[in-house]
C-alpha cells in the first residue's frame, strides 16, 4: 500500500514533495534570518551594556548572549529557542519580542485589512474598466496609475 502512495506522479509523491520543499524553504529563511543578525555591523553587547561598561560587564553580557559557543551551536539554540516560541528579548527595550509583536499585532492587521479593502476597491474596477476598453485611453491611464501605485511602494520602502 505504501509504495502506491509514493508511485510516481501519484498524489501523495507529489505532497511530500512539497513538504520537503517547504521544509527546505522555512530552514532557509530561519538560516538566513539568523546570518543577518550575526553580520550585522551593530555590535549587540554593546548596545545593551552601552558604550561605557567595563570589559567585565561586557564580557558577561557576551557569555550570557551565548556568543562566546560556536556559531553551529548558537544557531542550534536559537532554533531550539524558536521550536519553544521564545523568539528572545529586544536588544533595546530587553522585554520579550513576543510582547512587542502582541502589542503591535492589532495595528499591523488592521492596516494590512484596510490596504486589501483599498486595493480590491480600486483595483478591481479599475481592472474592469481597462479590460472592458482596451487600447484606449482609459486603459492606459489606468495602466500607468497601477504601475505607478506598484513601484511607489517598492520605491519609498527602499
Amino acid at each position: 500500500m505504501s509504495t502506491a502512495i509514493l508511485a510516481p506522479g501519484s498524489r501523495g509523491r507529489r505532497l511530500s514533495k512539497r513538504l520537503l520543499q517547504v521544509v527546505i524553504t522555512l530552514f532557509g529563511l530561519l538560516l538566513l534570518t539568523f546570518t543577518i543578525g550575526r553580520v550585522m555591523p551593530i555590535d549587540p553587547v554593546l548596545a545593551i551594556v552601552g558604550p561605557d561598561a567595563d570589559q567585565s560587564t561586557y564580557q558577561q553580557v557576551y557569555q550570557q548572549l551565548g556568543f562566546d559557543k560556536s556559531l553551529t551551536t548558537q544557531f542550534g539554540i536559537y532554533f531550539v529557542n524558536l521550536l519553544h516560541g521564545d523568539l528572545g528579548n529586544a536588544l533595546l527595550t530587553g522585554k520579550p519580542v513576543v510582547d512587542d509583536i502582541i502589542r503591535v499585532f492589532p495595528a499591523t492587521m488592521e492596516l494590512a485589512t484596510m490596504a486589501i479593502i483599498v486595493g480590491a476597491g480600486l483595483g478591481i474596477p479599475l481592472g474592469v474598466l481597462a479590460a472592458a476598453r482596451r487600447n484606449s485611453v482609459s486603459d492606459y491611464v489606468v495602466r500607468i496609475i497601477s504601475l505607478a501605485a506598484t513601484r511607489r511602494r517598492s520605491f519609498g520602502s527602499g
